[in-house]
């Protein structure tokens, strides 16, 4: 009889927990409706346990989505009923004022935007080293908070916007291994911090991530990846008066864009012994730094990287450096006591300074690697002519830029060091020519865009990339192409008219996306060594594209000729694939010339739908070049 009764009581029992267990569970379909009023979606489950309600996932995974309690400390579990609680939602804990002491579970990936928003009397927060990434404004205005640490374990990548602004009692914060970015006003107005560590791993602050932090007198930079913090109307440090002095630890390679810009009390900078660049605006208006100690590796200064530090007089010049951006030391006391004319710095030709008297002409002296960037630009017309050194090594964007003086070269020969023409270097360059040394491999993006002088490649020369853009919207009078290119980048001739050459022997083997797209020449001979042809190459271009008969040519690819505006294609019989679209919109082609016989052609993979809109255009197989063109044309 006893047995009975306890065999009845746990079989009761059971049922209970049992009912217990469903009864948590509620099922919600999402609000969406069809034309017909019936309500569609995904159904989303729940689970409530206590005072906490989970959404739960396909991979019956947890996500805190409402705290309902009142308790001062919480300790959120790492898993109900055998399920792991993975994240915490959107406005989870929102504005819970009751909570003093929270604890997260390790199983915690994801802490979603406003998770703990203004949850005020928190006054610890430790992140488990699970969590990968802390959405904006998730621990904001929790301004009771006194110290915020990472359980380090390298997961965490990424704290969102204003994660953590207005938690106004913090004093030191240090960053996990294998964080890479923090974004805007990440840590805003946390007007007690007043130290802060970074890691290595880092590679972007956001804009004024630390703004507002007013006692904020001890940084320590270990990041040697990141290269920007903020933007150049909010740095990341905006409105930090009370730093003096940056401490970066001997691994950092690059400090990055607007790194310290802005910091008017900063009077003291002790450089990472393997530094190699500075970039854009990093110390800009830096106004009580007094004098610098470059180490001997650096190589590079960025484009107003110390503009407006009035009181900057006096600085070494590193051996390697090699670049100088535009206004890298413009508006400094060192700056204001040069003469008149072209100022150097080491090795590098930093730029002209004072008014051009017209018709003057300018030699950069001998012994000069480096031409820094827009050291020339927008002199207009005043000077007719700048000689260039044969120990010239580079010539940084925008150099000459907008100028209009004739560029001569002091030993063509001699210019064996300059390999590479910076961006825009020549760009709405207004000269008449300009001769490029044998010695020159790459021109880089945009630069001749825009530029109306005839470019002339020396005899025997090494060039092999053309960059994206280089040419675009060019208004000399001709291009030849040297044998040497292998590499054209995308749109590297588009919006041209003159005309286009290929000198012979070329090794070219593909034309790139839109690498000629809107070309207004007259005929354009490809090399035979092209065997593809790009996306968008000759998109709404009018010159008549000939591949000659013992052209290598295998595959012309989606939308090559798309809105082509020439009215003979030829192509050879090498031909294998054209993919579908490659003449979309072609409603100016009359003759689509074959070198091989009609068999040939139906040979060739051709993507169904490709000529339905050309049944107008005439076919011609065994093309006969001549009957067209001139003999050697």
């Amino acid at each position: 009889m006893l047995k009975k009764i306890i065999s009845i009581i746990i079989i009761v029992v059971a049922l209970a927990v049992v009912a217990f267990d469903i009864g948590r569970f509620t099922k919600k379909v999402k609000a969406d409706k069809d034309d017909n009023g019936t309500e569609t979606g995904d159904t989303v489950r729940t689970l409530t346990d206590g005072s906490f309600t989970y959404e739960i996932n396909q991979k019956e995974e947890l996500t805190l989505i409402r705290y309902s309690g009142r308790d001062e400390n919480v300790v959120i579990p790492d898993n109900v009923s055998g399920r792991p609680v993975t994240g915490i939602g959107v406005l989870a804990f929102n504005s819970v004022k009751t909570i003093k002491s929270l604890s997260i579970p390790a199983t915690v990936r994801r802490i979603d935007k406003m998770a703990f928003f203004s949850c005020s009397a928190i006054k610890k927060i430790i992140i488990p080293s699970g969590v990968e990434e802390i959405g904006s404004s998730a621990f904001r205005n929790c301004t009771s908070v006194e110290s915020i640490s990472f359980d380090d374990a390298g997961a965490l990548k990424s704290i969102g916007d204003f994660a953590f602004a207005s938690c106004k009692k913090i004093s030191y914060l240090e960053f996990p291994d294998g964080l890479k970015y923090v974004g805007e006003g990440a840590f805003s107005n946390c007007i007690k911090l007043r130290s802060v560590v970074t890691d290595r791993a880092l590679e972007e602050i956001g804009a004024a991530a630390f703004s507002g932090c007013v006692e904020l007198n001890a940084l320590t930079i270990d990041s040697d990846a990141c290269l920007k913090f903020g933007s150049k109307e909010k740095p990341a440090f905006h409105d930090c008066k009370s730093i003096e002095k940056i401490i970066f630890s001997d691994n950092v390679k690059t400090i990055g864009s607007y790194m310290a810009s802005g910091l008017g009390n900063l009077t003291s900078i002790e450089f990472p012994k393997a530094l190699e660049r500075i970039e854009n605006s990093a110390f800009y208006g830096c106004i009580g730094l007094t004098s610098l100690r470059f180490p001997d590796t650096l190589e590079y200064v960025g484009e107003n990287a110390f503009f407006g530090c009035l009181a900057l007089s006096t600085f070494n010049e590193p051996s390697k450096l090699y670049e100088i951006g535009s206004g890298a030391f413009e508006n400094t006391a060192w700056y204001n006591m040069q003469e008149d004319g072209m100022i150097y710095f080491g090795k590098t030709l930093f730029g002209f300074k004072g008014e051009i008297t017209t018709g003057s002409t300018a030699v950069v002296q001998e012994g000069t690697v480096s031409i820094a960037s827009g050291a020339f630009a927008d002199t207009s017309g005043a000077l007719t002519a700048i000689t260039l050194p044969s120990s010239l090594e580079r010539i940084g964007h925008d150099a000459f830029s907008h100028c209009r003086a004739s560029i001569i070269w002091a030993d063509m020969s001699g210019s064996a060091a300059l390999e590479e023409i910076g961006e825009r270097a020549f760009a709405d360059y207004g000269g008449s020519i300009i001769s490029i040394p044998a010695s020159v491999r790459k021109i880089c993006e945009y630069a001749f865009s825009g530029s109306r002088a005839e470019v002339d490649f020396s005899a025997g020369t090494s060039l092999t990339t053309i960059g994206k853009h280089a040419f675009a919207d060019y208004i000399g009078p001709t291009i030849t192409i040297p044998a040497s290119v292998t590499e054209i980048g995308d749109s590297a001739f588009s919006g041209i008219s003159c005309t286009i050459n290929f000198s012979d022997g070329s090794a070219l083997m593909e034309l790139g996306y839109g690498a000629f797209a809107n070309y207004k020449g007259y005929n354009l001979k490809i090399p035979d060594s092209v065997v593809s042809v790009g996306i968008d190459c000759f998109f709404s271009s009018s010159a008549n594209v000939i591949f000659s008969e013992n052209s290598a040519l295998k595959v012309i690819n989606a939308d090559a000729f798309r809105s082509y505006e020439g009215s003979i294609l030829v192509f050879p019989v090498a031909l294998e694939k054209i993919d579908q679209a490659a003449f979309n919109d072609c409603y100016s082609i009359s003759i689509i010339g074959y070198y091989g016989s009609e068999e040939q052609w139906k040979n060739i993979g051709i993507a169904g739908g490709t000529f339905d809109d050309l049944d107008y255009v005439e076919f011609e197989y065994d093309f006969d070049y001549n009957k067209y063109f001139e003999i050697g044309e």
